[in-house]
């Protein structure tokens, strides 16, 4: 080649990309399904590989395995994947974007029970296996973080919108951002559908009624 000689681009398939997407949608999917069921510990690699559909190697080149179980339970609880908050979640900015309260709790519970529908057990089993995998440990701290965060966020939101009948925000916003937390959280959740045997429509009707009489 000569030296004024335009270097060779590296060529890109769409197709190959939309494969690479397909397949890697599975594996995350496939990780999420095994990870509720058998739990960090009891789910390997092959595992995953083999309820995908796709060799071990795809699986590793995907991520290890403490990466698929938080990118499951991304993917799961907002229907996508590689956020840090759920304010990067396309759905939550158009919530917290609206300034009708009806409104506005009926898309927040929508958004929650269909999230922890798909993903509480995997919320419970990040939390459990961080007390035992450091490296669960420092993804779970962060997704913590953010999560506080996002309850914070929520909190000002309602107030500003009037979900929460006050003039000015609550002097101490964080106990209103913790006991949303508390109430509309994966594991109270799990309480209600498991234990108590909510349906989805009791569960939605619950939190309508807490949210209310609760902040209202």
């Amino acid at each position: 080649m000569t030296d004024d000689a335009a270097p060779k681009r590296a060529y890109r398939s769409p197709k190959r990309k939309e494969q690479a997407a397909r397949t890697r949608d599975r594996i995350i999917a496939a990780a999420g399904a095994l990870f509720s069921t058998r739990g960090f510990a009891g789910t390997t690699m092959g595992d995953i590989a083999r309820t995908a559909d796709v060799s071990v190697e795809s699986v590793h080149a995907t991520g290890t395995k403490a990466s698929l179980l938080l990118e499951a339970f991304r993917t799961h609880y907002a229907g996508q994947g590689g956020w840090t908050s759920s304010d990067d979640v396309g759905v939550v900015q158009d919530i917290m974007g609206g300034d009708d309260a009806d409104r506005g709790i009926d898309h927040v519970i929508d958004f929650l029970a269909e999230g922890h529908a798909r993903s509480a057990r995997l919320m419970t089993e990040l939390r459990a296996t961080a007390a035992v995998e450091p490296m669960i440990a420092e993804r779970w701290a962060t997704l913590v973080s953010a999560k506080a965060a996002g309850w914070m966020a929520s909190a000002e939101w309602m107030v500003k919108i009037g979900i929460v009948e006050a003039d000015e925000p609550p002097a101490d916003l964080t106990v209103m951002a913790a006991s949303l937390s508390v109430m509309l959280s994966a594991e109270t959740y799990l309480q209600l559908t498991d234990d108590w045997g909510f349906t989805d429509e009791q569960y939605r009707a619950w939190a309508r009624v807490e949210l209310r009489r609760s902040f209202s």
